[in-house]
């Protein structure tokens, strides 16, 4: 293997490695918009659409299965943290903006 050859091989595990840690960054990020309504912190879409952002950096530098599940659950957090803010489930308070 010629010295060029290595250099665009570690170049592209490079990339490999950062969009996966983008990606899995992404997936906690989801978890937390989950995690969040559940111990009173109130819900927000922030950790879910920061989250998408990364799974989608995740995906364009190929980690393609990490970058797809962090868009997926990201995407699905955002969702079910809307739909705690509205008073849409059972057993969970609407959001109430402080005076």
């Amino acid at each position: 293997m010629s010295d060029s050859n290595r250099g665009s091989s570690e170049a592209g595990r490079g990339k490999l490695m950062g969009g996966s840690i983008a990606a899995v960054l992404g997936i906690f990020l989801a978890v937390v918009g989950f995690v969040f309504p559940f111990i009173g912190n109130g819900a927000s879409i922030a950790p879910g659409a920061f989250g998408l952002v990364l799974g989608i950096a995740g995906y364009a530098l190929g980690a393609r299965r990490f970058g797809v599940a962090a868009i997926v659950l990201c995407a699905l957090a955002m969702f079910f943290g809307l739909a705690v803010s509205q008073g849409l489930v059972p057993g969970m308070e609407a959001f109430t903006p402080r005076e």
